[in-house]
């Protein structure tokens, strides 16, 4: 009966929307951190873009767990942080992804 009260006081529509709001606030510093990278590489230092590419693949498998309105909310997002990416990769020289 215990697990039934429990079952009972979850609300779905807010797990959502904390769910959604924990991939945002991740693409949001992300964002910020490439930012940042970005401004490294114009100046010439050396930046790590390995640990850039991981980052991003989790923001992309988090919206894949969102439900599908609001991971197709998060996508202009996603392919802004994929274009900074691209940026940044060809301002330290490493070429573009592929």
């Amino acid at each position: 009966m215990a697990t039934q009260s429990l079952v009972s006081g979850f609300d779905a529509a807010r797990a959502e929307t904390e769910a959604f709001g924990a991939v945002l606030a991740l693409a949001d510093g992300l964002a910020r951190l490439l930012a940042t990278t970005l401004a490294r590489a114009h100046a010439g230092r050396a930046v790590e873009l390995d640990g850039l590419d991981r980052m991003i693949g989790l923001v992309c498998a988090r919206a894949l767990n969102l439900p599908p309105h609001h991971g197709r909310s998060l996508r202009p997002r996603l392919i802004d942080l994929l274009a900074e990416l691209d940026r940044i990769r060809a301002a330290s020289g490493a070429g573009s992804l592929h």
